[in-house]
Order: C-alpha cells, then sequence, then structure tokens
C-alpha cells in the first residue's frame, strides 16, 4: 500500500445468529497493524452454532466500507480439545491465525486472539482485563561510523560539517545528531 493511506479498521464478530459490529472503536491510526484491546463474549449452546468468524472491515468515510479479511474458529473442535478446553486457564493460549479473503486466499495479514470456552458452572469467573502494554521511555542511541561519497561543501578546505537528522515516526520534532566540523 506505499503511497496509499493506511486502512480505518474495525471488527465485526459473528457467531450463529448473533453479530457484534464493533464500527464504532474503528482505529483510525494509520496503520497496517492495529491493536485493538477489546474482548467480546457470546452465549453459545454446544452442540449448536459452533463457527466464530471475526471479520476486519476498512471504514469508508465516502463509499461502501470494504471487506478485508476473516478468520474462523470451530468452537465444539476446541471444546471437545483438551488442550482447549481447560478452565480456569491461568496462561492464557494467544495464537496467530490467518486472515483469509473472500476467495479463501490465505496470507493477507494474521490477527493474534485468544478465546475461552467458559462452562455455565464458571459463569461468574471474571473476565480477562485486556490492555495495551505499557509505554517505555527509552533513550535510542545511533552510532554512525562511516559516511562514502559525500560531496564536499566547502571545496577549498576539502571538507563538511556533518550530522544525521531522524524523523522518528509518530514524534511530533525531527532530531539532529551533534555536529561533526570539519569531516574529511
Amino acid at each position: 500500500m506505499s503511497g496509499e493511506q493506511e486502512p480505518d479498521c474495525y471488527l465485526v464478530i459473528k457467531m450463529g445468529d448473533q453479530v457484534i459490529n464493533d464500527e464504532e472503536k474503528t482505529l483510525r491510526k494509520d496503520t497496517q497493524n492495529p491493536k485493538w484491546y477489546a474482548d467480546y463474549q457470546f452465549a453459545c449452546m454446544l452442540p449448536g452454532p459452533a463457527t466464530l468468524r471475526i471479520e476486519i472491515w476498512e471504514h469508508n468515510e465516502f463509499m461502501k466500507d470494504e471487506f478485508i479479511g476473516y478468520t474462523e474458529i470451530d468452537c465444539e473442535d476446541r471444546f471437545l480439545n483438551k488442550k482447549w478446553c481447560r478452565f480456569p486457564l491461568e496462561a492464557k493460549p494467544i495464537e496467530s491465525r490467518a486472515i483469509e479473503s473472500e476467495d479463501g486466499f490465505e496470507g493477507i495479514g494474521r490477527i493474534s486472539c485468544f478465546m475461552e470456552l467458559i462452562p455455565m458452572k464458571y459463569k461468574s469467573h471474571p473476565r480477562h482485563e485486556i490492555e495495551p502494554p505499557p509505554k517505555l521511555k527509552c533513550e535510542l542511541r545511533i552510532i554512525i561510523w562511516e559516511t562514502k561519497n559525500c560531496k564536499h561543501m566547502d571545496e577549498k578546505e576539502q571538507c563538511n560539517d556533518l550530522f544525521v537528522r531522524c524523523y522518528p515516526r509518530n514524534v511530533d520534532k525531527m532530531q539532529d545528531t551533534d555536529t561533526h566540523f570539519r569531516c574529511r
């Protein structure tokens, strides 16, 4: 998508006749890697409609919203699999699932999620709080060892006063290194 604006994405989650359209939480962050940090809950009966479908849509202000892709999880299969059906779980098994297009083509992206099947006897068990990781304050240090083929701006002395200018993503101002005067 070079040169294009990144998509504003939202989720539509379906199970049987239940649908959650989370368009109000459209992420307008101009990113190919949106992070929702949200949880959704459905009531279900097994056996019964057992396929959980997670769809990713692109919001469009002026035209019809565009379908990006989906992933599906067979809840009945999960319920019958001892690896997935242990409750309560101490460690949440986060999985990375392929996002498929409508024509069945995999590889248009991945979605990370976890799913719990909670038997009714554990209904009062508290929901897992989902939050973004805390921001980490840090300092970035860049060491420039060498430059090549720099045109000499001071032709008489055959040297330059060199510095490096950085434009960190999501930072409002550019940053410069110190200046190395009279470099040859």
